[in-house]
């Protein structure tokens, strides 16, 4: 990887680290709300560095999609908040399942998913807004029910009363902003190394800057601890390369949720994550949801990092099954 690249990848990282862990307070003192008071605070920012940039980034997009062998639709919602995108496909008849993906993607990191996840449920993969897809330019207020209110109106506007929900990382934070608020409208939530519920080690900022000192070495070093041992694809290198030149992340912090609110999630859970990820305490988060959700479901990956892959074979059952 170029030198240039390297940069791009720090500050990406450093952006991105900010923007989906770090809390304004430890566990059980974040001061988020659950009510929409007054006039919106969306409000258009710059989401893409330009133009250009941003034409790049949806040209290989439209290229992605126009190969993918599963038949479906490429849809537009109009809501209060925003218009949004999202990716339908499978069997209408079956149970919808909604996903959210991370912070500095677009519905292109669930594509091998929701090819698995067709086959047995009616599944929609959304563009986060104010994100790297397709989805309006705008970004939600972090700390009211912003988000939570914008999943609800996306549902109802497509007349879905009730759904499963699969968040990553960022993703699942906004899931869980929803499924906290909106209990009853959730059959059940899978979270697969989700922001919102521990803070980012300590640890792994020291890493990071020593890595960022070490120069491209010490970054690739960085990757190899994030995504683990598997190799990546470059077709996903080349996006993410993409991505990180053209793309503006959020850099605000991501409240984390209350032991409260985390308490209002009656319907069954799953949480995913890596043994040894090196953002977030796995096993803290673990027993955090233990503690306080009425049906949880705990799965450490050994040997996997922040990254985890190939999670439909537990994913799948969890969603079949009875909890």
């Amino acid at each position: 990887m170029k030198v240039k690249q390297m940069i791009l990848l720090t500050a990406t990282l450093i952006l991105v680290l900010i923007g989906n862990g770090f809390s304004e307070g430890k566990f059980g003192d974040s001061k988020t709300t659950d009510n929409i008071k007054g006039v919106s605070t969306m409000a258009t920012t710059a989401i893409f560095k330009s133009e250009e940039g941003k034409q790049k980034i949806i040209g290989v997009y439209d290229l992605v999609m126009s190969s993918w062998a599963v038949e479906y639709k490429d849809r537009f919602i109009d809501t209060a908040f925003g218009r949004t995108h999202l990716i339908e496909c499978g069997d209408e008849s079956k149970e919808a399942v909604l996903l959210f993906h991370g912070s500095s993607s677009n519905s292109l990191m669930w594509l091998a998913d929701m090819t698995q996840l067709s086959k047995d449920f009616h599944v929609f993969s959304v563009d986060i807004l104010g994100e790297a897809g397709k989805s309006e330019e705008v970004r939600l207020d972090l700390h009211n029910a912003e988000f939570s209110e914008w999943v609800k109106d996306l549902l109802k506007r497509m007349n879905i009363d009730k759904s499963a929900l699969i968040g990553n990382s960022y993703g699942g934070w906004v899931a869980l902003k929803f499924a906290t608020v909106y209990p009853e409208m959730v059959s059940k939530i899978v979270l697969i190394a989700p922001s919102g519920i521990t803070d980012v080690k300590a640890s792994y900022m020291e890493t990071l800057m020593s890595c960022v000192m070490k120069g491209p070495e010490g970054m690739l070093e960085m990757n190899r601890l994030i995504y683990g041992t598997d190799k990546l694809p470059q077709q996903v290198v080349d996006f993410t390369n993409l991505v990180m030149e053209n793309f503006n992340p959020i850099t605000e912090a991501l409240p984390l949720l209350t032991t409260e609110q985390l308490s209002r999630l009656t319907m069954p859970v799953m949480y995913i994550a890596g043994e040894n990820d090196i953002i977030f305490d796995s096993k803290q988060t673990a027993e955090i949801l233990s503690n306080t959700c009425e049906k949880v479901t705990n799965r450490i990956i050994a040997n996997n990092g922040h990254v985890v892959y190939n999670t439909m074979e537990l994913v799948i059952p969890f969603l079949k099954g009875p909890f």
